[in-house]
């Protein structure tokens, strides 16, 4: 027995080195194959090792055989943690605590240390004797060398067979686990026995055992490429979305998918793993997939290693559906080992964009918030100039309090005195209200001008109200464009308009005056805002003197697309104006320009609804 397990060592050292070559020369690039570099070389020495000692002992040279012996456990106490570390790594490809998973290195550091300074201190042997096994005795540390070294090789043991047992109807294959199960299980019971000195065992038993490992693994991980798609990456994918979803390896190979993907699409194609996804979608099949071609996008996203979006129209049970398709490449370690492609459906989201693009009121919705954000640098310089105001009041209220509380102890201060400091207290206060009321209307202005965005209710508000709100939130706008606004107000500011809003009306003005700034180009210039009555209506008149609009757009400003701004317009503000006026209000617009000259835009709305 123990001339055949020499012999088979030898053996071992041959199959060693070819894996060793063949695995170092392949493409793959990523952390498993070094850990199984790692595992091939310290197998290597271990094998070597023995086989060395053998031919010593043959030689009569005994006195290498211990020293020898050192080597032989350099291998043993670096090999254990390496079977960890690729059974951590098989069962958790994409971990991310690899980077302390190093620290596992530090016990058999600390063992070479002790076995080559054992003469010293005898804290890993007492007394080795290489042909009495039975007679050596062992120091201290060797035990806690020992249990370190069989706890590594337990738990990589447990995590590669959880592994295979776990998953094995996804690998879709028994033969993957199997191996799996082969390849961690023999060395280590072979290495129980040779401890526990069982016969038919010797020091080359387990070298030679680790050679079953070796071959299993590497069928395993550089054959069946069980890494390419792992049940961890996709036990992960599962729990991250509840969209469909296929995945294919770096091969186009369908892997997998979950099972509203299988429920969609097995109506339609002959859906299966294990075959190339263009030769499933290229079989006759009642999908048709001309609009997006898989292979390709699914090839443009291994290249660029970025996720990809396709938008797709099918025609499922005679109802048309949306999907947007996204393609995520899976990287792991910046290797690429497939693509994701997840199928949500956008299909209600289609059918609401169809009815808001037909719907007026979005237009009006989204000129506001552009209207808004050109609003936004008046709003803040408003708000500045009572706020700091608001602050140099309270600076002067707190001096008087400081006055007041060290007037209280003196004589000489008298009653009129306290009166005095506390009505300055009061105006300071006053001011500060005042300042806070302002602030309140510049907000209840911007509010005012969000809150239309999301709701039609309408209600009753004043030419004095209307007139505060456009003075409010056009302010500052009028003074950075250098212009002049003014009003001139020729009915009674009580006057009530019923049965429209005050928001939209607002931003009719509002988009007409920003006309009227834009159209000095940066000269001052008048702007004036004109209110009278006439016959059951009001009537609204923004006039300037900015040169008119061109002759070639007169006649069609109230259209939609149509701007004289170039590049700077959108054509949508005096369109969305011309329907605001017509449809919330039931009134009527137009217009009066010169070329050359100026502009007047008319508008009126109703008093009655």
């Amino acid at each position: 027995m123990d001339n055949m397990m020499f012999y088979l060592a030898h053996i071992a050292l041959v199959i060693m080195i070819f894996l060793l070559v063949s695995t170092i020369r392949m493409k793959t690039n990523n952390r498993m194959k070094w850990y199984f570099i790692q595992y091939l070389i310290y197998l290597f020495i271990w094998t070597l090792t023995v086989i060395i000692q053998r031919y010593c002992v043959q030689l009569n040279a005994v006195d290498l055989v211990d020293t020898l012996e050192n080597v032989v456990y350099f291998a043993v106490s670096f090999i254990s943690v390496v079977v960890l570390l690729i059974g951590i790594n098989i069962y958790l490809p994409n971990n991310r605590m690899n980077k302390w998973l190093r620290f596992l290195y530090i016990v058999p550091i600390v063992t070479q240390i002790i076995l080559w300074t054992n003469p010293l201190h005898h804290l890993f042997y007492v007394y080795y004797d290489y042909f009495d096994v039975s007679r050596t005795v062992v120091g201290a540390y060797f035990y806690v060398h020992t249990i370190y070294s069989y706890t590594c090789l337990l738990f990589g043991t447990i995590y590669t067979i959880y592994f295979a047992t776990r998953n094995k109807g996804r690998m879709d294959s028994t033969l993957k686990a199997l191996l799996i199960c082969i390849g961690t299980s023999v060395p280590l019971v072979v290495n129980i026995c040779f401890t526990l000195a069982l016969p038919g065992f010797n020091n080359m038993s387990t070298p030679v055992a680790f050679v079953v490992t070796c071959i299993t693994y590497f069928l395993l991980l550089f054959k069946y490429n069980i890494l390419q798609i792992s049940p961890a990456v996709m036990k992960q994918v599962i729990d991250m979305t509840s969209d469909l979803y296929v995945v294919v390896d770096e091969n186009m190979m369908i892997i997998d998918y979950n099972e509203p993907f299988e429920t969609l699409f097995s109506k339609l194609i002959n859906l299966r793993r294990q075959v190339l996804i263009v030769d499933v979608l290229e079989e006759e099949n009642d999908l048709n997939l001309s609009m997006i071609d898989i292979g390709a996008i699914i090839e443009e996203c291994r290249t660029k290693q970025e996720t990809l979006f396709r938008d797709l129209g099918l025609v499922i049970d005679g109802k048309n559906m949306y999907y947007s398709v996204e393609f995520n490449p899976l990287l792991i370690e910046g290797g690429y080992y497939g693509c994701i492609i997840l199928f949500r459906d956008i299909t209600r989201a289609v059918n609401d964009m169809q009815q808001i693009q037909a719907n007026q009121d979005q237009l009006i919705k989204q000129e506001r918030l552009a209207s808004l954000g050109q609003l936004i640098s008046g709003i803040a310089h408003n708000l500045n100039t009572p706020i700091m105001a608001i602050s140099g009041r309270a600076e002067s209220l707190d001096v008087l309090i400081d006055e007041y509380i060290n007037s209280i102890p003196d004589p000489k201060v008298t009653i009129e005195d306290h009166h005095e400091i506390a009505e300055d207290m009061k105006k300071e206060i006053e001011n500060i209200r005042n300042h806070t009321s302002y602030i309140s209307e510049i907000i209840s202005a911007v509010k005012g001008q969000t809150v239309r965005l999301s709701g039609d209710t309408y209600e009753n508000f004043t030419i004095r109200d209307l007139v505060k709100r456009i003075d409010l939130l056009l302010r500052h706008e009028v003074i950075r464009n250098k212009c002049n606004l003014i009003y001139e107000i020729q009915t009674n500011e009580s006057l009530e308009i019923t049965g429209g809003d005050m928001n939209s009306l607002i931003q009719v003005i509002d988009n007409a005056v920003m006309n009227a700034m834009q159209a000095y180009k940066g000269v001052p210039g008048d702007i004036t805002i004109k209110i009278s009555r006439s016959e059951g209506e009001v009537v609204f008149t923004i006039s300037d003197t900015a040169g008119g609009i061109p002759l070639n757009v007169q006649d069609k400003i109230f259209q939609e697309m149509i701007t004289s701004k170039g590049k700077d317009g959108t054509g949508l503000g005096l369109y969305i104006s011309y329907s605001t006026i017509l449809g919330i209000f039931g009134g009527k617009m137009w217009y009066n320009s010169v070329d050359g000259v100026g502009t007047d835009i008319y508008f009126t709305v109703p008093l009655v609804a």
